[in-house]
C-alpha cells in the first residue's frame, strides 16, 4: 500500500491502473492520478469532524474540489 501510495519507491515489479502502467515517485504523484491512503492513526483532532480528520490537510477548497 505504501507503494501504491507514493510512500515509498517500488524496486521492481509494475502497478497498473485501470490497465495503464504508472509510475508513483511521490504522494502528491499518486494523489494526482487519485491515489491516496488513510494510515490508521489513533491521535486525531477531538475538535474536527470525522471527515475533516480523514481530510486534514487536503481539504477542497471549493465544491468543484470535491
Amino acid at each position: 500500500m505504501k507503494i501504491i501510495a507514493g510512500a515509498y519507491t517500488r524496486d521492481e515489479g509494475s502497478i497498473l491502473l485501470n490497465g495503464v502502467p504508472v509510475n508513483v515517485h511521490s504522494t502528491l504523484e499518486a494523489q494526482q492520478i487519485g491515489i491516496s491512503i488513510i494510515y490508521q492513526e489513533l491521535s486525531l483532532i477531538p475538535m474536527l469532524s470525522a471527515g475533516e480528520n480523514v481530510f486534514l490537510g487536503r481539504l477542497p477548497k471549493k465544491k468543484t474540489d470535491l
